[in-house]
């Protein structure tokens, strides 16, 4: 009895601390995945990550050098529970900025090109008032030769 009963204390010293790794591997990951953050602004789409002890990383992309970008929602789960990775290529990068696990990825994707849209739009209007601005700095007389009226 006394080899038997020290074998169940072991076995049960082992399984409790498997099962406590365990949990401890899957409640470090819960709280991995919340501390990941994705904002589109303005001009940029900026990826925080962060991670409860070692991690703290910062990755930017200018909403101008963006190539492409690449959505992907393989599978049953991923398709039923609304959730994907996307891909954002940028020519300047060595790797493409990639997100994993994005809730309602097609939702994101449309935020980012349309964020992409209206921020070529106003710089281009921007630099339709500049020059708008300059060409009202020269006087009339000479806009009218420019233009070959008189």
């Amino acid at each position: 009895i006394g080899e038997t009963g020290t074998m169940w204390k072991a076995i049960f010293v082992l399984a409790t601390a498997g099962i406590t790794g365990w949990l401890n591997t899957i409640f470090i990951r819960f709280l991995n995945y919340f501390l990941g953050i994705v904002l589109v602004t303005n001009f940029r789409v900026i990826r925080l990550e962060k991670t409860l002890y070692l991690r703290d990383d910062k990755n930017v992309v200018d909403l101008h050098e963006i190539q492409d970008i690449k959505k992907f929602q393989h599978g049953i789960v991923s398709n039923l529970l609304n959730y994907g990775r996307l891909v954002i290529v940028v020519p300047t990068m060595i790797e493409p900025m990639i997100l994993n696990s994005i809730p309602n990825p097609d939702k994101f994707f449309q935020k980012v090109n349309n964020a992409k849209r209206d921020y070529i739009h106003n710089r281009q209007q921007q630099r339709l008032e500049v020059f708008s601005r300059q060409n009202s700095i020269i006087p009339e007389h000479i806009q009218n030769a420019l233009s070959g009226t008189t």
